[in-house]
């Protein structure tokens, strides 16, 4: 499991995006987790990619993206935040 943050202000919508992938497929491997620890947002990882949101933030601190490949799995991936 992987983990990259950044910091988020409470009402701004956002997309991460998961690119250019090489992990295998599986579903959820992709979450996104506020400074409590709680999932705002899941998503599947499917051909080389994907999506969480847009989704907003419900209050102001450090998120969380969260990669966490099915068993012993290795790859990369491209992670972008988008503020919509």
């Amino acid at each position: 499991m992987h983990q990259y943050e950044f910091t988020g202000t409470a009402g701004t919508s956002v997309t991460v995006v998961a690119s250019d992938g090489t992990l295998p497929d599986s579903c959820p491997p992709l979450r996104l987790v506020d400074a409590t620890g709680r999932s705002v947002g899941s998503s599947c990882f499917t051909s080389g990619g994907g999506r969480i949101g847009p989704v907003v933030l419900p209050a102001d601190g450090t998120y969380r993206i969260v990669v966490d490949p099915v068993g012993a799995a290795t790859g990369v991936v491209t992670l972008t935040v988008r503020s919509e």
